[in-house]
């Protein structure tokens, strides 16, 4: 984080409430997985009061850690199906160095709209399924 993005929280709820509100994402995230992202920018700007470029930023770099923590127990257990994941995780990779090329170059109201439109398709998706 540059020097003028400081986050503007306490330093107890950014070294102690933040890591436990992201843990808690992270089981989720070992659990089920999706929106795991969006939760992680979200509490990050609403708990750490980050800018919320840098906590796009910081949210890829604990979802990284938390997927490869998961990623590590599905191999070990013999669940990974290989054929669709190495294929799949080269296009994660496309789409992720795209985003963030936008994100960097667009600021912070590019990433507000793309995280209200993904939200919004989360809700009517779950919504659609549920209800």
């Amino acid at each position: 984080i540059k020097q003028n993005d400081q986050p503007q929280t306490s330093k107890f709820n950014f070294w102690v409430i933040t890591p436990l509100v992201c843990m808690s994402i992270g089981l989720y995230d070992g659990f089920l997985g999706p929106g795991t992202g969006t939760f992680l920018i979200i509490a990050l700007v609403l708990v750490a009061k980050m800018p919320l470029l840098n906590a796009t930023a910081t949210a890829k770099a604990f979802n990284f850690a938390s997927n490869v923590g998961a990623l590590t127990m599905f191999i070990i257990s013999g669940k990974v199906y290989y054929a669709c994941a190495v294929p799949m995780a080269f296009a994660n990779i496309g789409g992720n160095w795209v985003g963030s090329h936008y994100a960097m170059k667009h600021g912070d109201g590019f990433i507000k709209k793309i995280l209200v439109v993904s939200l919004t398709l989360l809700f009517v998706y779950l919504a659609w399924r549920y209800f």
